[in-house]
């Protein structure tokens, strides 16, 4: 904890209706919330309320926090600022448990996708009942961590940090149209919402690949040291975290870059 009592952040999302930014604080196994006029502390859960928190989204009075490694979703609410029951998440692969990384909102379906890390395979969340809906395996993908979909929820891709490939899968049937490999562990995901395309975090190579929806490489963007996670502001524009490789690294490491993904 630094001087000003609050923690390290890792995910991030915008309650936009009650004016509050929303964060995980993965090292601290808890979240934070903040205001969105001033960024002051608005609360601090206690540390261990989310086994290793990763990725948030926040929608319609709620937010839905992936405890990592593990087959649940937290759900949390604006107006109470209290913890309700949690998602539980069961696995598509025989004898496997549901392990939570990355998070996506598919809005104007009403769903939010869910990557697995330890078992390579993605769930769908049902917003309208809070309960799991669906989930497919994503046979050719190794250690499955970041997940974008598009926001009518019929396009879904899951990133494969381990095999270094970002699947294009259908939603509906779990079939993988294409897998396309992006360069040295890949690790996030993001669809812009106007074009459909698709930014990917690259870590190794320092790089954002952008897709095509179907999958097809339009550009390779050399942003600085490790591409961390990355979101969209509905306006065109990507904004992508950098961790810093080493003490002292000007290579925008611990830094923020914008991208105009629209023309």
């Amino acid at each position: 904890m630094n001087e000003s009592g609050t923690y390290a952040v890792h995910g991030i999302s915008t309650a936009e209706q009650a004016g509050q930014i929303w964060v995980s604080n993965t090292h601290q196994d808890t979240v934070a919330v903040y205001s969105a006029d001033d960024l002051s502390l608005i609360k601090q859960f206690d540390a261990g309320i989310v086994s290793h928190p990763r990725d948030v989204v926040a929608h319609d009075g709620k937010v839905y926090v992936t405890a990592t490694f593990t087959p649940k979703v937290h759900v949390f609410d604006t107006e109470t600022l209290e913890m309700l029951a949690p998602i539980e998440l069961s696995s598509a692969r025989r004898a496997k448990t549901f392990g939570a990384a990355g998070l996506s909102l598919a809005a104007d379906a009403g769903k939010l996708f869910v990557a697995s890390l330890g078992s390579d395979e993605f769930a769908v969340i049902d917003l309208a009942t809070g309960t799991q809906s669906g989930g497919f395996a994503v046979d050719g993908s190794k250690n499955t961590i970041g997940i974008a979909a598009n926001s009518d929820g019929t396009r879904v891709y899951t990133v494969g940090q381990n095999n270094d490939t970002v699947s294009v899968i259908d939603a509906k049937s779990g079939e993988v149209l294409r897998r396309v490999n992006v360069g040295a562990k890949p690790l996030n995901a993001v669809v812009e919402p106007q074009t459909g395309n698709v930014f990917v975090t690259v870590r190794s190579a320092d790089r954002v690949v952008v897709l095509s929806p179907g999958g097809e490489i339009l550009a390779n963007l050399p942003t600085g040291s490790l591409p961390n996670h990355l979101t969209q502001d509905g306006n065109g524009d990507i904004f992508v975290v950098h961790m810093a490789r080493r003490e002292g690294d000007a290579s925008l490491g611990n830094k923020l870059t914008r991208i105009s993904a629209v023309d």
